[in-house]
């Protein structure tokens, strides 16, 4: 049997509509942010049903930062709580500090102007060598990768998981040593980790398109990676 693990990206943040680089700091979902884990809601209910599933999870783990688990308790409320899996409150969520976002160091707070005029040449090399840079006392995303795959490797198939950009493109890494390849990952979708492929539900792909294929072990399960 295919070993799953269903993941959801927070919604948006006041930070994230001004363009600023969030990372480890504690950032609130804004409205925008509420109604977008409500529509990934939406995506997951449209994909199992697409997909012939039983809407029923093995439980829900988010990082503790607040904007991913509100997002993760706006979604477990509206697919219907404790009756699929999920918890009927956020005291049930298991937080793992191994989900959080990429910590940018000195660059949180900061927009891409405001860091190219304070860190000449950085923000170039960032895109140059993606996996390996790490801004000033922050973590390269090879650190992040390191971490996320330990964390998903212990995950019970079937659990939804709620986290951040950097812990999708962390996972997404896995697939694919080619940012490049990596495409854009989106506030309001549902992604679906398999050992062999990656699968993106939104409202423009209900039934789910493949958005990434190769063999990834971390997704083997506890044990085999």
């Amino acid at each position: 049997m295919t070993r799953r693990i269903y993941f959801i990206r927070h919604g948006e943040t006041d930070w994230n509509q001004a363009g600023r680089f969030q990372g480890r700091t504690d950032v609130p979902l804004n409205a925008r942010g509420r109604a977008q884990a409500a529509r990934s809601a939406l995506c997951i209910r449209e994909y199992f049903r697409i997909a012939g599933l039983p809407l029923h999870f093995a439980g829900l783990a988010a990082s503790p930062l607040s904007r991913a688990v509100e997002t993760a308790a706006i979604a477990a409320s509206a697919l219907g709580g404790s009756a699929c899996g999920l918890p009927d409150a956020p005291e049930g969520i298991a937080l793992d500090e191994r989900l959080q976002e990429q910590d940018y160091g000195l660059w949180e707070g900061l927009a891409r102007d405001q860091i190219e005029a304070r860190f000449p040449g950085e923000w170039n090399i960032r895109f140059a060598d993606a996996p390996r840079f790490q801004a000033p006392g922050g973590e390269s995303m090879e650190a992040v990768r390191a971490r996320v795959a330990a964390c998903v490797a212990e995950l019970d198939d079937g659990v939804l998981a709620a986290g951040h950009f950097g812990t999708a493109y962390a996972l997404l890494l896995g697939y694919s040593d080619s940012p490049r390849d990596i495409p854009r990952i989106s506030q309001e979708a549902l992604y679906v980790f398999e050992e062999r492929r990656v699968l993106e539900a939104s409202v423009a792909h209900p039934q789910g398109r493949v958005i990434a294929a190769c063999s990834w072990n971390a997704l083997a399960g506890p044990g085999h990676a």
